[in-house]
This record gives C-alpha cells, structure tokens and sequence, in this order.
C-alpha cells in the first residue's frame, strides 16, 4: 500500500509531499515533491496542509493562500487568491470545490475552474472584520507579526478554527475546532461534542472517522432522527503505541488505518493534552482497524528542519 503524507515545516515556508510505502509491515519512505512558495506568498513555519486525492497519483493540496495541483512531476498553483489565508482542507463534492478559509472562519465553495459558487461564514461580518483589524493576542504565533502584512501573509486570531469539511450521509460537516464541535452546514446546527480538538474526517462504510488532536479517534454514525451524531468507537493512540504528538492526518481501510502525529515543542495556542512535549515526534502509525493494536511506523522526523505531517492520503497499491 501507497500513501501520500503532507508536510509543513515549523522552521521553514517549505512544503512536502512524502511517500510511505508499506510491505510487509514496514515502512519505506523517500520525498516525492517540495515546494517553496514565491516570497510574495511564502508564510514562515507553514507549508503543505490539508490534501485530497482527485485521482491516482494526483492531489489537491492547499498552502497558507493557496491550492497547488501536485504529481508525482511537481507542482502547480491551481487555485490562489489574496483572500486566502491559512487554507486548512480541500474536498471535492458535486464537481465542487470546498476549502476550509480557516484565518477567516469560512468555508468558501468554488467550481473547478475556479470561480466562487458562495460560502459559509461561521462568524458575523462585523467580528470577521474586527478580528482583521485588531490587535494580535500575546501570544508565541504572533511574535513576528505587524500591521502591514498583506492578508493572504498574515496569522489571524481565528475563533472558531474550521479546519475540515466531509461529507457524511449526503450532508457537509465541518469541525469548529476551538469549540470541540462538528457543525452541519445545511442547517448550521451542531451535530456532534467531540471529546478533543476534532481535525480529520474519514468516511467509511456508514461511518465517520475523526482524530482529535489529543490522540483519540472516533467514528460516529447518525442516530436514527438523523439529527446528530453518535460515537460508535474510539481508539486512544497513545494508550495504544506508547506514542504521543499533535495527532492529526488519518487514512481509514478495510481492516487498518493509518495516523499522524507531530512533534511539537510549545503549548499551541488551543490547548494540546497534559502530556509532556518530550518525546513527541512527527511519525505516521499503522493500527488495527478495530481493536486499536499497533502495526507498523513510518517516522517522518528528518523530513525538514522541525516537520509537522497535516494529512495522509491513500494512493494504491
């Protein structure tokens, strides 16, 4: 089995796509492609992030501003506008594009070639264009900061965080991270409390898979009113591998899935878990599907100054 994993670097604009190849139960890993960003669009410490697969060995990926079209030949800009700004997630739906505009709280719709088919503010106008002006929390994230920045270039102090649209049972839901919730876009009412920071969803066989940055992955189906969602399973990564890390990227098969962690060395600004920051690392883990039991370990340390691995896509065999 082929995945293809999405790297940013917390020292570096760089992006990266690596891939993890899998035979009897051990991993192989090489870069396929990396990308750095002309300085007008370059954003220190991020990279590549959420990716979705529109076919073999072709990717959507998005950047800080932009979506890239990615092949195993290299990259290409698909999709950039200057009212991007910290993409975190790309799906494709009824020949749609759906991108979560995380530093603005939106999720913006676009066709394929690009044109704006509408959205879905998950603030007010008035906060959105307060949050744009006004002064930066003190925090770590914003230290090198300044007003003059273009805003495609500059970190904003997100509130709701949307950092992943899927579709599940004919409806799009997208995460509101800050808040530990799943929102329905079609009636805007929440629809799931999830017991962490929720970030990736998988679905798979009438189930909706998520990780949580705290190390848990869940899958839900909808209740039989179809008004919420209900846990089914939960898996605790790090109770399971004995390893920890901001736990995020998630590829679910027939009988395994695959998990992302990042090593990280500060306290993000949501708050992380209680674990220690030692010992973190920037790995990919191979488990059993339903008993939660480690298989095999793809460590992505080396790939860049301090990587950190966002998504994690399945190419084929």
């Amino acid at each position: 089995m082929i995945w293809w994993a999405t790297l940013g670097d917390f020292e570096d604009s760089c992006g990266r796509i690596v891939e993890l190849r899998l035979d009897s139960n051990t991993f192989s890993t090489r870069e396929l492609v990396s990308y750095q960003p002309e300085p007008q669009r370059a954003v220190p410490g991020k990279g590549f992030t959420g990716g979705f697969m529109l076919s073999n060995k072709r990717a959507l990926v998005c950047g800080f501003n932009a979506v890239y079209d990615v092949t195993e030949q290299g990259v290409k800009p698909y999709l950039v506008r200057d009212d991007f700004n910290d993409l975190h997630h790309i799906m494709v739906h009824k020949n749609k594009l759906w991108i979560a505009n995380t530093g603005l709280d939106r999720v913006d719709v676009f066709d394929q070639r690009g044109r704006y088919s509408g959205g879905y503010a998950l603030v007010p106008a008035a906060e959105e264009h307060h949050r744009v002006k006004a002064p930066l929390p003190d925090d770590p994230y914003f230290a090198n900061e300044n007003a003059d920045t273009p805003l495609h270039r500059r970190r904003l102090p997100d509130q709701v965080h949307p950092n992943h649209t899927a579709v599940f049972g004919g409806r799009v839901l997208v995460t509101r991270f800050s808040e530990r919730t799943i929102q329905a876009t079609d009636t805007m009412e929440t629809v799931f409390e999830t017991p962490g920071h929720p970030h990736d969803g998988v679905v798979d066989n009438n189930q909706l898979w998520m990780t949580c940055t705290n190390g848990l992955i869940i899958a839900c189906g909808w209740s039989e009113d179809g008004t919420r969602l209900e846990e089914h399973h939960r898996i605790d990564v790090f109770a399971q591998t004995g390893r920890w890390g901001w736990c995020r990227g998630l590829w679910v098969g027939q009988d395994t899935l695959l998990v992302g962690l990042t090593r990280i060395t500060r306290m993000p600004r949501y708050r992380w878990c209680e674990r220690p920051f030692e010992g973190t690392q920037t790995t990919a883990l191979l488990l059993h599907k339903h008993t939660g039991e480690f298989i095999a370990e793809a460590n992505l340390n080396d790939f860049g100054k301090h990587p950190k691995l966002f998504s994690l896509m399945g190419v084929g065999r």
